[in-house]
């Protein structure tokens, strides 16, 4: 790893903007020995021969189609990226954000694969599973250079300060914002492998389809702060796959004022993939 805190403008730029790119922070060894871990993770996978509590598959390929979309929870059952979302380092950038007592909560890998890998229209993390403040933030590591061509990641600064924009539509949640957004300002996040994105959870981002001939893989995991404790919705939550990492437990919920839409899924257990897509029918 390269320099281990973030610098005074970086942390000024995401206080301001609602995101901070930390280059050169995981070395090309370590990238490679996670990409080693994603082949041995997929496997023999094929559409109609896969775990669908590991994999998403992409949509529309044949039964012996390889084409994975997403690996789930690689932060929680793989060791490499256990140890990624426990790095010291890593750790000590979040705590410069969001402070010293974190929770780990969720990951996955999405694989943007040449010339199909999926789209994710504009959305809000913080419109996916309501907390009671918004120190709450996403991690993005590119495993591959990324360019707009291979679809790397959009964002709208200067929105996290604002409201929650609708996600819904006749009151079902559509995992994406269904409002009019000015996206004049949007900004595309182009880097090299090894590079990670510090991202607010009220940020709208976004990324296009991979229209190279080249991967865009990313791994994407998260942390809030121990007093931003999950809203209960019952069965319209996401799987609480939490831990402490630093600190400790806080016996104090911060609540901090906010008028948020509470998420009604379509139907348990969609992944924002699958969400965004249903959307296009309605």
């Amino acid at each position: 790893m390269g320099e281990k805190m973030l610098s005074p403008k970086q942390i000024n730029q995401y206080s301001e903007n609602g995101f901070t790119v930390k280059r050169g922070m995981i070395s090309k060894n370590d990238i490679s020995k996670l990409l080693v871990e994603i082949d041995r993770i997929v496997g023999e996978s094929t559409a109609s021969h896969f775990d669908p509590d590991t994999l998403e598959m992409e949509p529309d390929q044949d039964y012996s189609g390889r084409l994975v979309r997403r690996i789930y929870d690689p932060c929680t059952k793989y060791e490499p990226f256990v140890n990624l979302s426990e790095n010291i380092e890593v750790l000590n950038c979040v705590e410069q954000l969001i402070g010293p007592n974190l929770v780990f909560n969720q990951s996955k890998i999405n694989m943007k694969l040449p010339q199909i890998g999926s789209e994710v229209e504009w959305h809000q993390d913080m419109a996916y599973g309501l907390l009671t403040n918004k120190k709450c933030l996403a991690l993005l590591l590119y495993l591959d250079d990324a360019d707009k061509t291979n679809g790397c990641l959009q964002v709208i600064p200067q929105q996290h300060n604002n409201r929650l924009f609708d996600h819904s539509l006749k009151g079902v949640f559509q995992g994406k914002v269904t409002e009019n957004i000015d996206k004049n300002n949007a900004v595309a996040i182009e880097a090299e492998a090894g590079t990670v994105i510090f991202l607010h959870c009220m940020t709208p981002h976004s990324s296009l389809p991979n229209t190279s001939n080249k991967p865009r893989r990313t791994v994407i995991w998260g942390y809030r702060a121990a007093d931003a404790y999950p809203v209960n919705i019952g069965d319209e939550g996401l799987v609480d796959v939490d831990r402490i990492v630093r600190g400790q437990k806080s016996h104090n919920a911060i609540f901090e004022e906010m008028n948020l839409q509470v998420p009604m899924y379509p139907q348990k257990g969609m992944s924002l993939y699958e969400i965004q897509e249903r959307s296009k029918n309605i």
